[in-house]
């Protein structure tokens, strides 16, 4: 198996979380037929369900079993090669939105002050992850995850007036960031050595795993907001959210081992990263275009607002991240890189 199929499916389904938790899907009128209360309560409630940073997490767990699982058999690595291909195909498209976003929102610090942080957490990754392959041949992956959980903590526990001052947000220490999101992207990479001691279990298993674990990201955004124990911020329990998502994407990759795909979501899945880059700018960039509204209600405007996340998404795609990936590949395969990686 070269591949695991299904987990494009999955990047685009924790992008759609990503988009629509910042784009929002619904409004305290959504449900205008129903009573003020009910409305507002069912309105809510949907509303917290797109929990964005459990998708990030997500992301960084299949992030880490995708790198893994390409050298986890060989137990070597062509550094130059690995660098150049993985490097480019996320930095040419990281940089174009970066400009994208200091054009259109001038944030005080681009990457961590827009969805970026997560790209320069992976881009970290991947520059240890050579050093990280080697540790883990002598002390063993389960023993890095462990230290890596301790680091997190500690470093969690001697900043905790900074986790407070941003509301137990994820990047609550911005740019140190990566050390709290370490541990999930390891666990991705544990999973790459274990996930075929998985079951394959019957659809409707699936499914009940599937509903658990929407209502457990319910159930955290819910803690975030409204718990002031230090443990409920996402920088602590989203790293505990990682442990359920190894299981469930172990069960996951099983289950659709043998499952005929819905091909229109492993194609969306395909150009996913470029709908997180760029959904942010998606009102900024119909502004500047004096197309922002459509004026007819909020509710016509938010789906036209989504509708043009997706078209924008996708251009970019074509215009960048498909080009990038492309020179990524040319790169690393030329002669010079293969022998200097020798």
């Amino acid at each position: 198996m070269n591949r695991i199929q299904g987990l494009d499916s999955i990047r685009f389904i924790c992008a759609l979380f990503v988009l629509f938790g910042h784009l929002g899907v619904i409004n305290k009128n959504t449900f205008y037929f129903l009573p003020t209360n009910i409305s507002h309560y069912l309105s809510a409630a949907i509303g917290l369900i797109f929990n964005g940073p459990a998708a990030v997490v997500v992301f960084f767990v299949i992030s880490g079993f995708c790198i893994h699982f390409s050298f986890v058999k060989t137990q070597t690595i062509n550094i130059p090669k690995y660098y150049f291909r993985r490097l480019i195909r996320i930095g040419l498209p990281a940089i174009t939105a970066a400009a994208f976003f200091i054009f259109f929102h001038n944030p005080k610090n681009v990457w961590t002050d827009t969805v970026l942080w997560s790209v320069t957490c992976e881009v970290i990754y991947y520059l240890l992850y050579p050093l990280l392959l080697v540790v883990r041949f002598h002390i063993g992956m389960l023993y890095m995850i462990l230290i890596s959980y301790v680091i997190s903590i500690l470093v969690l526990l001697l900043n905790i007036d900074m986790v407070y001052a941003a509301n137990n947000s994820y990047v609550a220490l911005g740019k140190h960031t990566w050390i709290i999101g370490l541990p999930c992207w390891l666990m991705g990479c544990y999973l790459a050595e274990t996930y075929h001691r998985f079951k394959i279990l019957t659809t409707y298993n699936i499914w009940k795993i599937r509903i658990l674990i929407v209502f457990i990201v319910f159930l955290l955004r819910i803690l975030k907001f409204h718990s002031t124990y230090i443990v409920a911020s996402n920088a602590f329990s989203l790293n505990l959210f990682a442990v359920i998502v190894f299981f469930w994407l172990g069960f996951e990759i099983m289950y659709l081992s043998n499952k005929k795909l819905f091909k229109p979501l492993e194609w969306a899945g395909s150009w996913s990263y470029s709908l997180y880059l760029i959904h942010p700018l998606t009102i900024s960039i119909l502004g500047y275009a004096g197309i922002e509204s459509l004026g007819i209600g909020t509710e016509t405007d938010r789906i036209f607002h989504i509708l043009s996340a997706f078209l924008l998404a996708y251009i970019f795609f074509i215009l960048i991240e498909s080009p990038a990936h492309k020179l990524a590949i040319n790169i690393s395969n030329k002669r010079f890189i293969n022998i200097i990686g020798r």
